[in-house]
């Protein structure tokens, strides 16, 4: 694939980032330099340590007493969920709280582009805080009866009007008059819209993640990640891939050993934000970006 290179109002906005973060670059690179120069008069034993030491400390659960608010608040803000209320649908079960998923169930998905709608094996929890209230957004549809509560960061597939093809939208920034895509009769996706959007307080934070990375809630295709990258990709990028796309790839490695059996699902998942999630949250350049 060949993208081209920025101009126009393009070019002069990567001049800009290039300009304030050019300092930032140079101090990096310098690091590099006083690691790699270090690293020639070390040992090798010596710079092992070293490193198991950094990855040890990028997945150890304890932190620091007077950082530890402070770091789960910025890690929060990168992560979205639904209620302990919220309902998905389990192949051979039906309609299933979404607490009360268990261990190899195959969850209803979808793809927005086609319009088609599959099964998904359920590979765990992102986040998952069930004695937590937290806040959301209610997203009510056309018609009446049907209620979506996610947090503001998740992403939902919707459109600005009918005819517009559905890309992830954060929930926080969806409004009355939105197309989002649910389930249809006829087991494809249709079109509703949105007559109604407010906020609740509910019980419990979950976010399961699929083998595709989709999944259907409350009836609606919700992807299964949050919006932690809207500020740092910049818009000429964000016409390669969305931030659905770049966040699902950056889960690879994690849905590779769900499917090798080396991590997934169990009978009591740990409470909080997933190791690997935290690890990926706690990198500078996402840091900068949902602060």
């Amino acid at each position: 694939m060949v993208c081209p290179f920025p101009t126009g109002h393009e070019a002069a906005e990567v001049a800009t980032w290039v300009t304030t973060r050019g300092s930032k670059v140079m101090s990096t690179l310098q690091r590099h330099a006083d690691i790699s120069a270090l690293a020639a008069t070390t040992s090798f034993s010596e710079r092992s340590r070293g490193i198991k030491k950094y990855l040890a400390a990028a997945f150890d659960d304890k932190h620091d007493k007077d950082n530890t608010e402070d770091k789960e608040e910025t890690e929060k803000k990168g992560m979205g969920c639904f209620p302990a209320s919220a309902s998905v649908y389990a192949k051979g079960l039906g309609p299933v709280r979404i607490d009360e998923i268990q261990p190899g169930d195959m969850l209803l998905c979808g793809d927005a582009g086609a319009g088609a709608l599959m099964f998904s094996k359920f590979l765990g929890h992102l986040h998952l805080e069930a004695a937590t209230s937290a806040d959301y957004v209610s997203l009510e549809m056309s018609g009446g009866g049907t209620l979506l509560a996610v947090s503001e960061e998740h992403l939902v597939f919707a459109a600005r009007s009918p005819e517009a093809p559905a890309t992830p939208i954060a929930a926080g920034d969806l409004r009355v008059g939105d197309w989002v895509n649910r389930v249809g009769c006829d087991g494809g996706l249709v079109r509703a819209q949105i007559s109604e959007v407010s906020k609740a307080l509910e019980d419990g934070v979950y976010c399961p993640l699929t083998e595709f990375g989709t999944v259907v809630v409350n009836g609606t295709l919700c992807s299964c990640y949050a919006d932690a990258l809207q500020n740092v990709t910049r818009p000429w990028l964000q016409r390669v891939a969305t931030t659905h796309q770049v966040s699902h790839g950056a889960l690879l490695p994690l849905r590779l050993a769900c499917r090798l059996g080396v991590s997934g699902p169990g009978e009591n998942e740990p409470q909080g934000i997933h190791p690997y999630c935290r690890a990926l949250l706690s990198l500078p350049i996402v840091a900068q970006g949902v602060v």
